[in-house]
């Protein structure tokens, strides 16, 4: 039992430290996506300031916000099967959860094209071929 709410308290640890990220205004998926789309230093140093452009910086801040609602109604929704199953929450809980995820796969999916196209605005098109392949 203890090890189930853990992982509740978990989950809303993790929110917050997502939102903290976009309160002090480094966003932790753009550094995350930076990290991926930049494999060596000098590609991360590139895209750093077309990351912190007005709209991809919001974009990003919107991915980091929706991370954090889908972890709050994750904790939520254990928080819940537990109070109400108990032990048993762990079986009942795990087939919705994973639709939660797919669900949010899809989400994320949407956010980061939109993030990609709206990035390819700010490279010219040898840049888009270098960075964006």
């Amino acid at each position: 039992m203890n090890l189930l709410w853990n992982n509740v308290y978990f989950t809303y640890v993790l929110a917050g430290v997502y939102f903290l990220s976009i309160v002090i205004r480094k966003p932790l998926m753009l550094y995350m996506a930076l990290d991926l789309f930049a494999v060596d230093p000098e590609r991360r140093a590139k895209l750093l300031p077309i990351f912190n452009e007005k709209r991809v910086h919001l974009l990003f801040v919107v991915f980091t916000l929706a991370i954090v609602a889908k972890e709050i109604v994750s904790g939520l929704f254990q928080a819940h099967l537990i109070t109400v199953y108990g032990v048993n929450a762990y079986d009942k809980g795990i087939l919705v959860k994973q639709g939660m995820n797919i669900g949010f796969m899809f989400v994320t999916f949407l956010i980061i094209m939109l993030i990609m196209k709206e990035a390819g605005k700010h490279l010219s098109e040898e840049e888009k071929e270098t960075f964006l392949s």
